[in-house]
């Protein structure tokens, strides 16, 4: 069963997709950060989720859009 994120930001630098993470997590988002390699460099990317439904995600990302955050609906197999 997929699972739904809403990615909100990547980053070259971990600190700073760490920030991101942490400012969420203490706004009650439950966020984690992953990192993925892309043209011979790493991207740390901050995702808020999972969510059970794209209903879901779509409510948790126009949360996080009218707390002025970019948010992007993800579906990402376990």
């Amino acid at each position: 069963m997929p699972l739904w994120y809403v990615q909100v930001g990547a980053f070259s630098e971990k600190p700073n997709a760490e920030s991101l993470r942490d400012l969420l997590v203490n706004a009650g988002f439950p966020t984690l950060v992953t990192s993925s390699e892309r043209d011979n460099r790493v991207l740390y990317i901050t995702r808020v989720g999972p969510y059970p439904s794209r209903v879901k995600a779509e409510i948790g990302a126009e949360r996080l859009r009218k707390e002025g955050h970019q948010a992007v609906i993800l579906q990402l197999k376990p």
